[in-house]
């Protein structure tokens, strides 16, 4: 009984390593190459997923490579622009194995494992990567580095770059390519020595102080524009006006001269009526004041103002009996009238 189930351990061991050493196993992200004796022909790709059979090394192996995408970060390099400039470039790339069969080709010298084969070609891509990154020296400094939103030529310095590098993976002639498939480059900085950054900020100073001073020249144009029409506008206001208060006052000039028709026929009650004016005006408040009574219509207030008036002629009565009761109203404190009245 014992040495039947040891027997069955064998056989199960003996059956897992023919099973190990006679398949394997391909996902649908993986491409294997299988090799005979460590050659590869056209019919060693199995590029369908699933389970594969093989003879047990050394008569043949297999070499899995998985072809999804993988980014590359290649390491700075100074380059020039087109208007010497000196600047530092950093780039990555997208790539991917292609043909499996082409690859293994290439890279199967470094080892025997995938690893070995994908540390070999990313030696090589980031060579062409940094080699490609020359494209820079085609554009100004200015064009790569634009304030204008939108003006960078970078996406253009990308594409020129891929292409560069498309070329170099997949050079034409009887060698083949690479196996390798680009998908993307991108330039992930661009950097500026200490000379180069003062040359690019100098010229950023003079191209805010162009642009302050076409704002500044834009501003003061419409500051005069505007000005110009504001003197414009107020001039018309003001002949409307004067042309407005001119027949305003030649209405009413002819609207009193019917009430200064009568005061032209008695020259002594206008300028009466004029000292009485200038008497309201003045004494609309109640204040002290010292005045001379030779001041036009502060005459009225002396005390032979009365007498002064007595022999003046007037329309149904004199001139002095008309102002008495005023001048008894203006100067309480002067002599009471002959009659006694209180009016």
């Amino acid at each position: 009984m014992k040495v039947l189930v040891r027997l069955l351990v064998v056989l199960a061991l003996f059956l897992a390593l023919a099973s190990f050493a006679t398949t394997y196993t391909v996902r649908f992200t993986e491409q294997a190459v299988v090799t005979t004796f460590g050659r590869a022909g056209e019919d060693s790709i199995k590029d369908r997923p699933g389970l594969g059979f093989k003879l047990p090394a050394p008569f043949q192996s297999v070499t899995k490579y998985d072809t999804r995408a993988r980014v590359l970060v290649a390491r700075s390099s100074t380059q020039q622009t087109d208007d010497d400039a000196q600047v530092v470039v950093e780039a990555f790339a997208v790539w991917k194995v292609d043909d499996a069969l082409e690859f293994f080709q290439k890279f199967s010298n470094a080892g025997n494992r995938a690893e070995l084969h994908y540390e070999a070609a990313e030696d090589i891509l980031e060579s062409a990567l940094r080699s490609a990154t020359g494209e820079t020296s085609q554009f100004r400094l200015d064009e790569l580095f634009s304030p204008t939103p939108g003006a960078t030529r970078l996406p253009e310095l990308e594409r020129r770059v891929l292409a560069a590098l498309e070329e170099s993976v997949r050079p034409e002639g009887e060698d083949g390519g690479f196996g390798i498939a680009v998908e993307m480059v991108g330039i992930n900085r661009i950097t500026l020595d200490e000379n180069t950054t003062e040359t690019v900020m100098d010229r950023m100073v003079a191209t805010r102080d162009r642009l302050a001073s076409e704002l500044r020249k834009q501003g003061e144009s419409q500051a005069t524009t505007i000005e110009a029409q504001a003197e414009r506008d107020a001039a018309t206001i003001l002949a409307f006006a004067s042309r407005r208060a001119a027949q305003i006052e030649s209405l009413g000039q002819r609207e009193a001269s019917e009430f200064l028709a009568p005061q032209n026929e008695v020259a002594e009650l206008a300028v009466f009526l004029a000292k009485l004016e200038t008497l309201s005006s003045t004494m609309a408040e109640q204040f002290t004041v010292v005045l001379s009574e030779n001041d036009f219509g502060f005459s009225l207030l002396a005390p032979s103002a009365v007498g002064a008036t007595q022999g003046a002629g007037f329309p149904g009565r004199s001139f002095g009996d008309t102002i008495a009761p005023l001048r008894l109203g203006l100067n309480p404190g002067g002599p009471a009238p002959e009659d006694g009245s209180d009016d």
